[in-house]
């Protein structure tokens, strides 16, 4: 068990943001577990994430002693320039606008200049002390919208929105080979290779399902919006390569032929895949004031001129 006394100065926030910051190394899903089995304790009387922390009041986390010093190393925050775009915030909710090329999480690319860090360094150089954490994943390469939640209880339940697809649409916009001249509903289960990392259709993968409605289509190209009805890897990309439509500079899925032509005409590196809006339907709990709003993130410059220049000529 390991005991905090509270100053002071740290009075007035809920505890589960203070102890994000005492136990900085602490996995959400380890303050998650500690909360829910009753594991922590103000004076001597079990709270809820939402408690507000007063001055003198005795926290008591019982945690195992071989998970302490690991938990609670110091983990200072690197000053990062910020490459995402803030869409929205409050008190509870971060939504930005992320950039083609930049991974949410540490990974073979990037171990430190990622959205996450940024956006920890952001809030750092504004005075926010909220511990923000991403609610969902965005392929690096892919362009738009990420949330982020400000505190256990957002954070909760946007990942409880996520797992099981209520409460939230996700709209995604994507230049594709070859003219679509009708909506699209494709309907194929996917199956993850995780050694190889790729995705395909196969009668034995689990159940996926997209909606295709083309936006501007020539006989060489369609820019289409995309709703997610289902968050399987890939999901997209596979699905529209699947259909006949592969995403332009989807070096993965894609028609590397046309891409390398495409490459060199346009001078883009990355798929022209943009989570571009979520739309908020009936919630409830701390998110109940998001309830039928929209949020949308326009097509980045480069690739709006990309369009643009195909179907405006």
């Amino acid at each position: 068990m390991i005991k905090f006394n509270v100053k002071a100065e740290e009075q007035g926030q809920r505890i589960d943001k203070y102890l994000r910051k005492k136990l900085n190394n602490a996995p959400l899903s380890l303050l998650y577990k500690l909360f829910r089995k009753k594991d922590i304790k103000v004076n001597a009387k079990r709270v809820a994430g939402e408690y507000l922390v007063q001055e003198n009041d005795l926290i008591e986390v019982y945690l195992s002693p071989e998970y302490l010093e690991k938990y609670m190393e110091e983990k200072p925050v690197k000053k990062l320039v910020k490459s995402f775009r803030v869409v929205y915030e409050d008190q509870h909710l971060l939504i930005v606008d992320k950039p083609a090329g930049l991974s949410i999480h540490a990974d073979e690319h990037e171990a430190t200049n990622t959205l996450a860090n940024q956006v920890l360094s952001y809030c750092k150089d504004k005075g926010d002390s909220s511990v923000v954490a991403p609610a969902h994943r965005l392929d690096r390469n892919t362009s738009g919208l990420v949330i982020f939640g400000k505190d256990m209880e957002t954070l909760h339940e946007l990942q409880n929105i996520f797992k099981f697809r209520e409460g939230l649409h996700k709209y995604y916009q994507a230049l594709c080979f070859n003219e679509l001249k009708a909506p699209l509903e494709i309907n194929a289960p996917l199956l993850k290779n995780e050694s190889l990392k790729l995705v395909r259709v196969d009668p034995n993968g689990l159940p996926a399902k997209t909606l295709v409605i083309p936006v501007l289509t020539n006989s060489e190209y369609s820019l289409v919006e995309a709703e997610l009805l289902t968050g399987r890897t890939h999901q997209i990309r596979v699905h529209l390569a699947f259909s006949g439509y592969p995403i332009v500079g989807d070096q993965k899925y894609g028609d590397f032929a046309k891409n390398k032509t495409f490459a060199k005409e346009y001078k883009m590196r990355y798929q022209f895949l943009h989570a571009y809006k979520l739309v908020f339907g009936q919630l409830s709990g701390v998110l109940s004031y998001m309830s039928n709003r929209e949020i949308v993130a326009e097509l980045p410059y480069t690739k709006q001129k990309i369009v643009d220049k195909i179907f405006h000529k």
